[in-house]
């Protein structure tokens, strides 16, 4: 959606819907397991930008901002991340954190306060990756079906912890692909494109 008063947004049917302020309420009291969020710049701790590339001060662009992102981020039990992989996306150092990760690593997060357990799990058109437990720094976790290693490394600005094998991501089984294509998202507006 463009906006969370978007039209389609609004009447999407749901079984559950919550207002913005709600949400945001059950964030801060811990009631929420799982966050989504994306950003403009990710970088190897997983720490989020959606603000301006650039200077604060002087962005060359500045961007839509963090809207609900910086309560996702801190509050949720966990948080998926979800963008495109590029080396634009995938930085050395964001330039300015809208979504805290685990900051500059180990023990960031529960010096800072944070009560959520910060980002698990990144989800890219590349790969899957997740963060190792003792560096909290990004791993590669496993490869789109036809990505190969240096298609990440080229497009990823930072080092990625590499495991001793690499497993293909997992494709999802043909009903799911078939539901969302016929009733979750059957006009492409939400995906921004038909599921092929």
């Amino acid at each position: 959606p463009i906006t969370f008063a978007d039209w389609a947004l609004l009447e999407w049917r749901a079984k559950a819907r919550l207002n913005v302020e709600d949400a945001l309420g059950m964030f801060k009291r811990g009631m929420m397991d799982i966050g989504f969020i994306s950003g403009a710049q990710i970088d190897m701790y997983g720490n989020l930008n959606s603000v301006c590339i650039g200077n604060y001060t002087q962005p060359s662009v500045r961007l839509v901002g963090p809207i609900a992102q910086t309560d996702h981020a801190a509050y949720a039990g966990r948080t998926i991340i979800v963008m495109p992989h590029t080396l634009r996306n995938f930085v050395s150092c964001v330039d300015f954190i809208s979504a805290v990760g685990y900051l500059d690593g180990p023990g960031e997060r529960r010096r800072l306060g944070l009560p959520g357990g910060g980002p698990s799990k990144v989800f890219t058109d590349l790969g899957v990756f997740d963060f190792d437990e003792k560096t909290c720094r990004m791993r590669l976790h496993s490869l789109n079906p036809g990505v190969t290693l240096d298609q990440v490394k080229d497009n990823t600005g930072f080092e990625l912890i590499l495991p001793d094998s690499i497993p293909e991501t997992t494709l999802p089984p043909p009903e799911i692909i078939q539901l969302i294509r016929d009733q979750i998202d059957p006009t492409g507006y939400f995906l921004r494109g038909k599921v092929t």
